[in-house]
């Protein structure tokens, strides 16, 4: 349960149709909802790493974020501050995962998923490996919140994981999707498509998420603020 930062009116709803969005767009992420406890509205978000079982015997399953499997310490959970990089992220999938195709689209989708949503806290301690006892692959995406809404001035909005080198958006374009795609062992022109399906679906997906839950407090105020978020994925369009 996250209430939400309160440096950032509504974040908790912000949070839960961005991930409701990214959802819809293809994006594997942790199941959530928006619910009001008594007086406080709040995120609710489905853990994916216990297992309930029908007596009520919950079973923990092993989860390390990919700042932890790659040695860094918290304060080193960003790029910019000597944290993982994506060519760090793809050499823990070929020695991690079970799946490790599965597993380079699944990077290439938190990277993609972060741009579209404007999303700046997409750091390494925001990507998990699970590891159960079939196998090891990346955990459903989770603490995904765009930026976007919100003015400029008070929130960073660059991305926290470089794509080709660049963490500035608005230099995110063909040549660095290409350079990521060559760094994930992808094709090019599939990432290309995937980057241009989900920049054209995100902004309805994410008023559609603000509309199931019409007369919640902030819905209409952050639905006013949503056409950023379509100039920021148009301006992602161009660029490909």
């Amino acid at each position: 349960l996250k209430p939400g930062i309160k440096q950032l009116h509504h974040q908790a709803l912000v949070e839960h149709a961005t991930m409701h969005a990214a959802r819809q767009v293809g994006v594997n992420v942790a199941s959530t909802e928006f619910l009001c406890f008594e007086d406080q509205w709040a995120i609710v978000v489905e853990r994916f790493d216990r297992d309930i079982d029908a007596d009520g015997t919950v079973t923990r399953f092993h989860q390390e974020d990919f700042c932890q499997a790659l040695g860094r310490t918290p304060d080193r959970k960003y790029e910019a501050n000597r944290g993982p990089t994506v060519d760090n992220m793809v050499q823990l999938i070929h020695k991690q995962s079970t799946v490790k195709v599965d597993d380079l689209h699944a990077l290439a989708d938190f990277l993609l998923i972060n741009v579209v949503a404007g999303a700046p806290d997409g750091h390494s301690k925001n990507i998990s490996m699970l590891h159960l006892p079939e196998g090891s692959w990346i955990a459903p995406l989770y603490d995904l919140a765009s930026a976007m809404v919100y003015n400029k001035g008070d929130v960073d909005r660059t991305v926290a994981i470089a794509v080709g080198s660049e963490r500035q958006v608005s230099r995110i374009r063909r040549k660095q999707w290409e350079q990521a795609a060559n760094k994930l062992g992808l094709p090019p022109d599939r990432l290309l498509s995937r980057v241009a399906l989900a920049a054209e679906e995100f902004p309805d997906s994410f008023r559609n998420a603000l509309e199931q839950l019409s007369g919640a407090p902030g819905v209409d105020e952050v639905g006013e603020r949503a056409d950023a978020l379509q100039t920021h994925c148009a301006m992602i369009l161009d660029g490909l």
